[in-house]
């Protein structure tokens, strides 16, 4: 009883901090150049892998207001590559200035494709650092640099976060993974659910309606208001080329996946398997972050957060065992999901592994770099922060614990 008691005040919780998040938000980035994050990675390190025996380029990314997403399917335009040759080593924020590494695979004419990709896409920048062994994959990155700029302060807010960064200082933060981990109205862990499950059609579905929650475009919301309100006539009377009709023309893989519903027969595995295997790993990976965020919030609410410096996260091999075991059993329960369901034996390339992850983070190097009026809002004032954070870690978290 008590578990299922903090269950629904877990939900209550979540609905009531989006709507505050969404308020706060402009605070913390009103413009692209307030949230600045540079990749940290060991070259030396990466030069010694091991080689896959194919050319692997890597190059330094820099983009600004874009999805990684969106930067990788330019990429594979511009150099006339499968999007599957373009590989990363951590996911990027699409609010703000972002540096990272990626590499590609089997690139051709890269100086020219470099200076085309360069002055093609307003936002994004490639610099090629040179020649390596093999590609990256995700956590080859040590961690992330932030310079953030926080606005529309008071001087009241400016003297509790002051006394609230030296606490979080000494003692670190939850561990939580922030909102870009969900996706667009917190819908990848959704998809990742399904994925997990092995029902392919309501993967599907919640793939085509994620839509974002802010700077909604006209003809984004009208398709997924069709599609949400015709879903059973479209699958069954097959009207996928109405579907396409409908499509915004900027929604390319969604374009390219109705296509191959439509020629194979509502087949939504071979569908969901046209995006990038990272992609489909991101969905999965997404559940399993919610699994993890729902567990601390609960060892938090009965007093034991303090007991766990560690918890997994979920696979098949994972053993459940005490408060928080039980409560992820509950969790799992409720989405029709065991831990067999883990093995994914329909989509066994993207199976997740057990990972265990520290449930608290420390603060690297904090810094307030200044404070200042703030000029993008009238008779308030600009705080200037710059920390570092080990991989996996999340800098919005960071400033939230900061501003309560």
């Amino acid at each position: 009883m008590e578990a299922k008691v903090c269950l629904f005040l877990r939900v209550l919780e979540r609905i009531i901090y989006k709507i505050l998040f969404y308020v706060f938000i402009m605070k913390l980035k009103q413009i692209p150049e307030d949230f600045v994050v540079k990749e940290i990675y060991d070259l030396d390190k990466l030069r010694k892998k091991q080689s896959i025996g194919e050319e692997v380029y890597y190059f330094i990314l820099k983009k600004k207001n874009y999805t990684l997403n969106r930067a990788m399917e330019n990429i594979s335009k511009i150099f006339l590559i499968s999007q599957k040759n373009v590989h990363f080593a951590g996911m990027k924020d699409r609010q703000g200035v972002t540096t990272q590494l990626i590499s590609i695979i089997n690139a051709a004419n890269i100086e020219e494709n470099v200076e085309k990709f360069n002055s093609n896409y307003n936002g994004l920048n490639l610099e090629k650092i040179g020649k390596f062994p093999a590609r990256l994959n995700l956590g080859d990155n040590i961690g992330n640099e932030f310079r953030i700029v926080i606005r529309d302060l008071e001087e009241k807010e400016i003297v509790n976060a002051k006394k609230r960064i030296k606490e979080i200082s000494d003692e670190g933060i939850p561990n939580y993974f922030d909102s870009q981990r969900f996706g667009f109205g917190d819908k990848n862990p959704v998809i990742g659910k399904y994925l997990i499950r092995g029902d392919f059609k309501k993967a599907f579905f919640h793939i085509l309606t994620a839509i974002p929650e802010e700077n909604q475009k006209k003809e984004h919301r009208e398709f997924v208001d069709y599609i949400e309100e015709n879903w059973e006539k479209i699958v069954y009377e097959n009207r996928w080329k109405e579907v396409l009709d409908k499509i915004p023309f900027w929604l390319k893989e969604e374009i390219n996946m109705i296509n191959y519903v439509r020629k194979y027969e509502n087949n939504f595995l071979g569908a969901i398997n046209l995006l990038h295997k990272k992609i489909r790993t991101m969905y999965v990976n997404s559940y399993q972050s919610y699994l993890f965020n729902e567990t601390i919030k609960y060892l938090i609410s009965i007093g034991k957060f303090k007991e766990y410096s560690e918890l997994p996260l979920v696979s098949f091999r994972t053993k459940l065992a005490g408060d928080w075991g039980k409560y992820v059993q509950q969790l799992m329960s409720q989405d029709g999901i065991n831990l067999e369901s883990f093995k994914m034996l329909k989509s066994p390339t993207i199976r997740p592994k057990e990972i265990i992850r520290q449930t608290r983070i420390q603060i690297n190097s904090f810094k307030i770099l200044s404070e200042d009026k703030d000029e993008l809002n009238l008779g308030k004032t600009k705080m200037i922060l710059s920390f570092g954070l080990d991989k996996g870690s999340y800098a919005t978290n960071v400033v939230k614990e900061i501003f309560n």
